[in-house]
């Protein structure tokens, strides 16, 4: 019996310093990584001034039909350089463009992450509402404009376009 006492005494001591080492950690959930998050770019107020202006003239030229001074504004980027818009970027463009008339806009927001990672945010209005209408009259948009040597261009998203380049 005081064998039996010994040897179970013993197995317990096993068992809690077996039981009692490392604890495993739980696995972390490891949430990814936005670059954009701290990542703004420095900008004086005539960046902003110049892209509001750039905006603006391409965003009237929508307003008026003048679609091909509204193309003209438009480049691509294919990660390094500025580039003219394909013909097949174009007409993808004027397709939008006549399916979606403007009757007015707003630019809602310019946010500048880096020389070449900006976007200004607009929302087109597509008809006039009236009062007591629930149908949605807007789109929204955004631009995403490239500061290459100093100068900035106005540039559409390839995705957005239906292009890789």
């Amino acid at each position: 019996m005081k064998n039996l006492k010994f040897l179970f005494i013993v197995l317990a001591a096993v068992m809690m310093v077996a039981c009692g080492g490392e604890k495993k950690k739980s696995a972390e959930i490891v949430e990814p990584v936005n670059p954009r998050i701290d990542q703004t770019m420095e900008h004086s107020n005539m960046d902003e001034e110049e892209l509001t202006y750039l905006a603006t003239q391409y965003l009237d030229f929508l307003k008026a039909k003048d679609f091909e001074s509204a193309l003209a504004m438009l480049k691509s980027f294919d990660g390094k350089n500025v580039v003219p818009l394909s013909e097949a970027q174009k007409n993808s463009l004027k397709r939008v463009y006549v399916a979606y008339p403007v009757f007015g806009y707003t630019i809602d927001d310019i946010v500048f992450y880096s020389e070449t990672d900006t976007e200004i945010k607009y929302s087109i209005i597509l008809f006039e509402k009236q009062y007591d209408d629930d149908l949605p009259n807007t789109v929204k948009s955004i631009l995403t404009p490239k500061r290459i040597d100093g100068v900035w261009n106005l540039c559409v998203d390839n995705r957005s376009v239906g292009e890789k380049l």
